[in-house]
Formats: C-alpha cells, structure tokens, sequence
C-alpha cells in the first residue's frame, strides 16, 4: 500500500508542476500609473495580457477595484505601494459572510479587490501591500481559474485575506499575511463561521507555497489555510503561526500534500466517518500526504479522516502544552466504524500531550511504524492517560453495536523513551481491549501496561522480529518560508536568512525560466 502511495505522490508533484507552470509570466508593463484616477482609469482599459503598473506610494480606494482576465495589476514593492481601503468604508459583518460553500453569500464589495465570477481567468497580483481593517477581506472572486497572487502583505482585513469560490491552475507564493483571517465583527456580532488568511473554496491544481502568515500575539480564532476540497493541491514551504495552521473539514479532498511547512498550529481535516475510503483508480491515493513538516502543537491533527498518510515530520512540542493528543477523531454523530487507514510512519515525536491518537469513534486499519517518540515526565502529565485511546464500540443507531477491530490496528517498530528519571512512566493503552492490536518489536522504555488484561503475557504481545527500530533512516530537512528552518533529528534551528532563501529561490527561478 505505502510503495503505491508513494509512486502516486511522485505522479500527483508532477501533474501540480505543469498546471502551475502553465500560469504566464506577465509581461513587461507601460508607464507606472500613480494615482487612485490613473489607477481605476488604467484597470478599465486593460485588456488580456495588459500590465497596469502602480508606483511607489499610498492609493486610498472608496470602493472594490475590479480587475479582469489576463490583466496583472503589480505594485513596486510590498512596504513601498500600499493599496488601502478608505475609512469611510464600513461594510456590514453581521450575517452578511458566506458559509463556506454558498458563493451567492459573498459580498463582493466588501473586498479590496473584486475579481467577479467567471471573468478574471489568468490575472496576477503582484508586489504590494493591501490593507483594510474595516473590510471583509482583500481579494474576492468566484469561478476564476490560472490565478497568480505573489509578493503581497494581507494586513489586518477583518475576516479573510483571499477568499475564493472555485479556482482551477493558480499560485499563491511569497506572500506574508498578518491578521487577515478570522472572527469578524467584534463581540457580539453573529458573522458567520471563522474566515482565513487564504480561504478558498473548491481548489484544484494549485500550489501553496512559501507564504508567512501570523497574527498578533494573543489574539484567538486566527485560520491559515482554510477550504473546503481541495484536490491535488500542493501545501508547501509555509510558516503559519495561527489558531488553525490549516482547515479543510467537510468534504472530501484528495491527493492534497502538506510537505517542507512550519505549523505552529492545528492541522484540521474532520470529514464525517472519515470519508471516501478508496480514491484514484487504484484505491492507492491519499485523500492528505503530510510529510517533512515541523508541527509544535500538542493538538496537532484533527480528525477523522480517512486515507490519511503521516511520515517523516517532527513534532516537537513543549512540554508544558499538555491539554491535547497528537491527533483526535471526533465522530461528529457518526455510528459506524471509520475504514482508514490512517498511517503514521518514521516521524520524530516529542512530548506528544495527553497522548499520541484518540479516537471518539471504533477506527479499523491504523498503523503506527518506525516512529521515535520521547516524553518528557520530569512532571508528570496530569492526564496520566494511555497514549492510545482507540475506542471499543458505540451504538450503531439500528439497535447493534459498531466495534474497532483490533487485529487491523498496528504498533510495530517504534521507540518509545520516557525521560525524567527512573520513576517516569507513561501507560501504552487507555483500556484493556487494545491490547489485541498487532504490536511487535516495539522497544518500550519507560512505558507501563497498567490496563492490559490478566495473565498479560509481554513477549507474546510484543514479540521480537530482529527488525531495526525507529525512522528508517536520519530525519534532516528544511521547512518554513524560503525552508528556514533546519531540521536535524529532533532538533531545529533558525537559518540565516539569504542561507534560507536560496534554498526555494532557486527552484522558483527555473520554474520562471520555464514559461
């Protein structure tokens, strides 16, 4: 299953690469226009293939610019030209935000920039800031494919940054957002669900990459990544330190890929009983990929999701952030058993919380292979929970019971290691029905049993195969923006900034060289 998986993840870059490389470099402008006049006056009279260029300075808009198809609107410069949305210009919040998936909600003039339905195909974006507290967002457009937003600062919009409702082909790269996706409307104001930086709506061959988003220290309910179904998507080269690094509930994506990111955030995928459990013409495709990751949240991934492939990621968390497990699958209602799988593979795992998987529902066909984790019990967790939590069965709703069978759940090859002295232990298992998972060649230092059943006999459990224990090979990558961290084992460091951005620069310059 995983060698398959594996070839599809090859094939599925490769198709991502030519939809993207198939966005048109813009070219060369006429003279930069340099007032609000000069500006609206050059956007209407552009045409496919036009370039309005704006100089350096502030331009204050009273209302949405529209921009059309195959037109690039492109600033000097982030920091040197500023589009910004006039005081004066207050749409309402209340009850006036779409739904997620319902395009005729959207207010397009609530947005900086409105790219209409179905009439912006190929237009850029590029090398400005845009700003608007008082807006619902900074760019807004439906039906719209081939879309190119780079060099952009998304400062301070009141629920979005980017908010799209169907794009096909289109690039979102070293952009930087800073409070541009969350609950709009202030206390009190009932404006819908929870916006996001890049909140996009049915994408397809897209690619997400070497973009920073933030938000103010303290500030709660911010979202990064937000969608609903993606499918081949490509999620890479971020750094996101939000609420909710990534969301995509609901539906039911595929072949999305989460690789080389810095999430200092929760991942969170929950599609209701996990969702289809066989996609591509072989069933060997996953509906999310995510590798080379480092994610610091004890409450890492949200769930339940199936066909869901976890590998060669640190989790590396404080020890301190103990109120989440690695991963939880909510149910949501659902009475059944979720089909999986769901993999976790050669990860490095760092004081995983409360605990490493739990489960609200009985969940078949899960594997955890060749993982490291450690613990840090220097002061116990207070939980003091096993850290698996895979749930026995529930009521099915027809007068039966759904059940998680056991033998299609796997530990096999991992290092566990508790540290803090002879005295810290962490429990394996949350109840004593676990312990007919297949679990073998485990090396279980620290680690205690305290639930299995009588006459628990350790060898037969955990039988010894001769196999290597552990990641299959050294964990040493590069995430984040410009991948500037650098990951060595369970270790990461800040690199040097021109060090970190020659390590993404030069794959973009030779996609450029290529259109």
């Amino acid at each position: 299953m995983l060698s398959a998986r594996v070839r599809s993840g090859a094939t599925r870059l490769l198709r991502i690469g030519a939809a993207v490389a198939a966005v048109a470099a813009a070219p060369v402008a006429a003279q930069p226009v340099s007032t609000v006049a000069g500006l609206r006056a050059a956007v209407a009279a552009a045409s496919d293939g036009d370039v309005v260029e704006l100089a350096a300075g502030d331009y204050t808009l009273a209302s949405s610019l529209q921009i059309r198809s195959g037109v690039t609107l492109r600033g000097a410069g982030t920091g040197r030209t500023t589009l910004r949305a006039a005081d004066g210009w207050r749409p309402a919040f209340g009850g006036s935000l779409d739904d997620g998936t319902n395009f005729r909600r959207l207010d397009p003039s609530a947005y900086l920039i409105d790219l209409g339905r179905g009439v912006s195909d190929g237009a850029r974006i590029e090398g400005m800031t845009l700003t608007g507290a008082n807006l619902h967002g900074a760019v807004a457009g439906v039906a719209t494919d081939r879309l190119a937003f780079e060099d952009l600062e998304v400062r301070d919009f009141g629920w979005s940054g980017i908010r799209l409702f169907i794009s096909n082909d289109s690039v979102f790269r070293g952009n930087a957002f800073h409070n541009a996706g969350g609950r709009a409307g202030g206390p009190g104001v009932k404006s819908g669900p929870t916006g996001g930086a890049l909140n996009l709506t049915y994408l397809k061959t897209s690619e997400i990459a070497n973009n920073r988003i933030t938000r103010d220290p303290g500030s709660d309910n911010v979202f990064g990544v937000k969608g609903r179904e993606f499918r081949d998507v490509d999620v890479h080269h971020n750094t996101i330190d939000t609420n909710f690094a990534i969301e995509l509930p609901f539906e039911n994506d595929e072949r999305v890929t989460i690789r080389h990111n810095f999430l200092d955030g929760t991942v969170s995928l929950p599609k209701f009983g996990g969702g289809r459990e066989n996609i591509g013409p072989e069933g060997s495709d996953s509906a999310f990929e995510i590798h080379h990751n480092v994610l610091t949240r004890a409450y890492s991934i949200e769930g339940t999701r199936n066909n869901l492939d976890v590998h060669h990621n640190l989790f590396s968390i404080d020890p301190d952030d103990d109120g989440g497990n690695l991963m939880s699958s909510f149910g949501g209602g659902f009475k059944g058993v979720v089909g999986g799988p769901v993999s976790f593979r050669d990860n490095l795992i760092d004081n995983p919380g409360r605990g490493i998987f739990w489960s609200d529902e009985p969940h078949d066909n899960f594997e955890f292979i060749r993982n490291h984790v450690r613990l840090d019990e220097s002061e116990p967790n207070p939980f003091g929970t096993g850290l698996f939590g895979f749930r026995v069965s529930q009521d099915d709703g027809e007068g039966g019971r759904s059940e998680t069978d056991f033998s299609t759940l796997t530990l096999a090859d991992n290092l566990f290691e508790v540290l803090g002295g002879e005295d810290a232990t962490r429990e394996l298992f949350r109840n004593p029905q676990s312990f007919a998972a297949r679990v073998e060649n485990n090396d279980f230092d620290g680690i205690t049993f305290t639930a299995a059943p009588e006459n628990f006999d350790f060898a037969a459990f955990n039988p010894d195969t001769g196999a290597a224990r552990g990641p299959s090979g050294p964990l040493v990558f590069h995430a984040g923006v410009g991948g500037e961290y650098a990951v060595d084992g369970f270790s990461f460091t800040l690199v040097p900034e021109p060090a970190a951005a020659a390590l993404v620069l030069a794959p973009l310059l030779a996609l450029r060289r290529r259109r």
